[in-house]
């Protein structure tokens, strides 16, 4: 199995993430695209991954929520 720090770069936010995750039973593993796989038996897997532009897609979220 690979640490923490091999799971998440040095990506401080993934880390917090990571750690949780592994706290709360989910298996974590890093997928060849670069994507984080959130596994825990009886509920659907989570993708998730740490890019700029999915740092912008969030932000653009929240901007849309606030507007509503």
């Amino acid at each position: 199995m690979s640490s923490t720090s091999e799971r998440c770069r040095g990506h401080q936010r993934l880390r917090v993430l990571i750690e949780f995750a592994l706290r709360e039973g989910w298996v974590v593993r890093r997928m060849p695209t670069g994507q984080l796989k959130l596994v825990k038996p009886g509920l659907p897997p989570i993708f998730t991954r740490s890019t700029t532009s999915d740092y912008r897609a969030s932000q653009k979220r929240h901007q849309a929520e606030r507007r509503q």
